[in-house]
């Protein structure tokens, strides 16, 4: 996630003086870092590493959260209507990352305040997996940020 996008989430949190609690559905490489002054820093996902949570306790995890960032890989498993729920109905700021993230307003009214994903320059095709980077990173692209204004107010489906 871009450093500049961070830099704006709100101060956010229920938590005064205490810092802020941040969740993470799936290891999203910056989570430890995306925000500085949390207090916490909890990761749910399915292939558990150390310190992380399974991903069933999201209904328990979630809804005390400040923050939550979402993997958009939470599309392919099918979580990501029920994570986007629990966290915005428990009044987190919901960001939803991730190359594969669609980039679409019908997140906004779902109850995520922030979506942010990438879009391949032209000359990166998937009949063209040469033009890939080896390393395995993204490629050339332009990241692409959407998001509520400051004070706007979430539609209702």
């Amino acid at each position: 996630m871009d450093a500049r996008v961070l830099q704006r989430l709100p101060a956010h949190g229920r938590r005064s003086g205490h810092g802020h609690r941040l969740d993470d559905a799936g290891h999203l490489p910056f989570a430890r870092t995306a925000l500085p002054t949390a207090a916490e820093v909890q990761v749910l996902e399915r292939s558990l590493r150390p310190d992380d949570y399974p991903d069933t306790a999201c209904k328990y995890l979630l809804p005390e959260a400040d923050y939550v960032f979402i993997s958009s890989s939470s599309l392919v498993n099918k979580t990501a209507p029920r994570l986007v729920a629990l966290a915005a109905d428990g009044g987190a700021h919901v960001v939803m990352v991730g190359p594969s993230t669609p980039l679409h307003p019908l997140w906004l009214e779902m109850g995520v305040e922030t979506v942010t994903g990438w879009v391949p320059d032209a000359g990166i095709r998937p009949d063209r997996p040469q033009s890939l980077p080896a390393d395995g990173t993204i490629g050339a692209g332009t990241r692409v940020h959407l998001g509520l204004a400051p004070g706007q107010q979430r539609q209702a489906l």
